[in-house]
């Protein structure tokens, strides 16, 4: 009768009938229990043959009416075929085990609904129309269940048309109510057929669910004085169950954007609520333990859905494939006639949510606390609600003025602490682990370093370098790694030294010849904020090497191009203050056209930081002060302080 020691019994059923890994094994398994009857052979042939229709000619003899028609038929085919009446008891045994079967497969479990269970629909009936409270908590959990199955939706929508079973939904129990909601929102989202006002009234039933379930962990952390059988069983309390349901009736009305928003202005299931909706998931996140993955990816997921609109979806979902959101967009257009497109518009969902939305729900959830109760999830977490986790973080640190309060709340520190725990990762945490230096590079772009503590600003350091020699990171990725590093860079000569130990140089050096210029530009920015570390400054001092950096200097015409030039200028500018440098400088062969190119590029920028490059040599003086004089440099000043 405990309805939670029940549920773990049915869920270790469901592990042992998966084990079988045959369905057909999984169907002998289950005929007997199910009171299916198997058909004799020579039925099962009579079944095959086609059927021939009425017989006109045989009338009985006593018959007096003419023509009367009548089919041929056997006498034990006269008689229908009784269904053996069974007990209560073994209506709820067969419920208990049809919810079995769709955990562990949902094909079986859509034969077991189907032709599997003889009567199910009746049965099924008789049990939600009892006064037996274990019964209707069976058939909630039963119909929950199925609604996860695509092809057993159809079966539920028609068991929910009866009033038993739709009564279940405001049944007093919260086993039963709970159990009864999470169908509904899984047939209703699943079909894309629930209404505004019927997802209200799901949000309202989730909400009292995740506020039951928190009134219960708060009074069971009270009163643990129960020396029972079933208190000692290792079993989610009682207000797990309520949890459990609200969280993924949660789940699937999360996707709908009037749901994000009314969570993050701070629903409330009833107006005498003490917690509003969000608070009640931060909550419930905080007292996850480990291994609950169930419950711990379903909050991951909605927390991380709350942080993203539509279109942003629909654009990840184009990620990695050959054709991109837009050009599948145009291909689409290009197949309608002018009509369809006048008529055609962009789907209603993708407009009723904006950037600005996002962001303003983004900053209500950072002050929620979501981002720290996300992090708790992080415990013992399977890779599948990492990746929700890290996925969350990531779409909130999008929001610029947010990244200081994530810090704040430990969210970077969290974040190194990962990926550093990450030795040996397989393929799909190599993946989470890419995903958690990108969340490190996007909270460091804008935040001032000074404001970081050292094992911060130092730790970050590695595996950022890391994201940006990684093979499978993406352009983005690698551009707001270099970003950060920039950032980090400009702190002084700790993080130069940290970056350059790091085999930072040769990084930074590969991605200037990136194709993207962005990347290209992000990479040289960096290098120049490394002038002053001495292992740079060797690099400077070979001719080659600081031909490349007058060369990129040069490169300005294409607008594409300037800001890398620009920054390639500055950091000779700032590079010549060495005399070690300075001497290189002039030892290129083609520095007079390389100078003179600089000069007369327009381009005020690059030609105050070549201004700067010749006030270094004249300072220098001798022979450094001499080749300015001799290649018409010190001229060209004059000439231009003249005009």
């Amino acid at each position: 009768e405990d309805p939670n020691l029940r549920r773990e019994i049915t869920s270790v059923l469901a592990k042992l009938l998966s084990s079988l890994a045959d369905d057909e094994k999984m169907q002998a398994v289950a005929k007997p229990i199910l009171g299916y009857v198997e058909k004799k052979e020579d039925e099962k042939k009579e079944d095959e043959k086609p059927r021939m229709g009425p017989v006109i000619e045989e009338i009985e003899d006593d018959e007096e009416e003419e023509g009367k028609v009548e089919d041929v038929v056997e006498e034990d085919e006269k008689k229908p075929a009784a269904v053996a009446k069974v007990s209560h008891h073994t209506m709820k045994k067969r419920a208990e085990f049809a919810t079995a079967m769709l955990m562990a497969s949902g094909d079986v479990g859509g034969w077991t609904m189907g032709s599997g269970w003889p009567d199910s629909d009746a049965n099924m009936e008789e049990l939600a129309s009892s006064d037996d409270l274990n019964a209707l908590r069976i058939v909630a959990e039963l119909l929950s269940s199925a609604a996860s199955v695509k092809g057993v939706r159809p079966m539920v929508a028609v068991y929910l048309n009866s009033d038993s079973i739709k009564a279940l939904v405001s049944n007093q129990d919260r086993n039963v109510r709970s159990a009864a909601a999470s169908a509904v929102a899984k047939l209703g989202m699943g079909e894309g057929q629930t209404e505004d006002f019927e997802i209200m009234s799901l949000l309202e039933a989730a909400c009292y669910m995740l506020e039951e379930g928190e009134q219960g962990v708060e009074s069971s952390s009270v009163d643990k004085k129960s020396d029972s059988v079933l208190e000692k069983v290792p079993i989610s309390a009682g207000a797990k169950t309520a949890v459990e349901r609200g969280v993924e009736v949660m789940t699937y009305l999360i996707t709908k954007t009037v749901v994000k928003e009314e969570v993050a202005h701070g629903f409330k299931g009833t107006p005498e609520s003490k917690y509003s909706c969000m608070d009640l998931l931060v909550k419930i996140a905080d007292s996850v333990e480990q291994g609950e993955n169930v419950t711990a990816y379903g909050i991951a997921s909605i927390f991380q859905l709350m942080a993203a609109t539509p279109l942003t979806l629909r654009k990840e979902a184009f990620e990695g494939k050959e054709i991109t959101m837009e050009q599948f967009d145009e291909i689409q257009k290009m197949q309608k006639t002018e009509e369809q497109k006048e008529v055609d518009d962009d789907p209603f969902e993708l407009k009723e949510d904006s950037d600005e939305q996002c962001a303003e729900r983004i900053v209500k959830m950072t002050k929620a606390n979501v981002t720290r109760a996300l992090i708790q999830l992080t415990n013992g977490a399977s890779d599948h609600t990492l990746e929700q986790v890290i996925l969350g973080l990531n779409r909130m640190a999008q929001e610029q003025s947010v990244r200081g309060t994530m810090i704040q709340q430990g969210i970077l520190t969290a974040l190194i602490r990962l990926e550093k725990e990450e030795k040996n990762p397989t393929d799909v945490r190599k993946k989470i682990v890419r995903n958690i230096r990108h969340c490190m590079a996007k909270l460091l772009v804008t935040t001032n370093p000074s404001l970081l503590t050292s094992a911060q600003s130092m730790g970050a350091i590695k595996p950022l370098i890391q994201l940006v020699r990684q093979v499978d990171a993406t352009d983005l990725q690698r551009f707001e790694a270099l970003l950060s590093l920039t950032n980090l860079a400009s702190m002084g000569d700790n993080t130069k030294n940290k970056i350059v130990t790091e085999k930072g140089l040769s990084t930074l050096k590969y991605a200037m010849f990136s194709d993207n210029p962005l990347v290209k530009k992000a990479a040289t920015e960096c290098m120049c904020n490394l002038v002053g570390n001495e292992q740079f400054s060797k690099m400077l001092q070979d001719v080659d090497e600081l031909r490349l950096w007058m060369a990129l200097a040069s490169d300005f015409e294409d607008e594409e191009n300037y800001e890398c030039a620009r920054a390639a200028a500055g950091c000779v500018a700032m590079a010549t203050g060495d005399p070690a440098v300075a001497r290189t400088l002039i030892k290129i062969p083609n520095f007079k056209e390389r100078m003179d190119t600089c000069l007369e590029s327009g381009s005020f920028e690059i030609i105050h930081r070549t201004l700067v490059t010749i006030l270094n040599l004249v300072e220098l003086g001798e022979e450094l002060k001499e080749a300015a004089e001799s290649n018409g440099l010190i001229a060209f000043c004059r000439a231009y302080v003249d005009s």
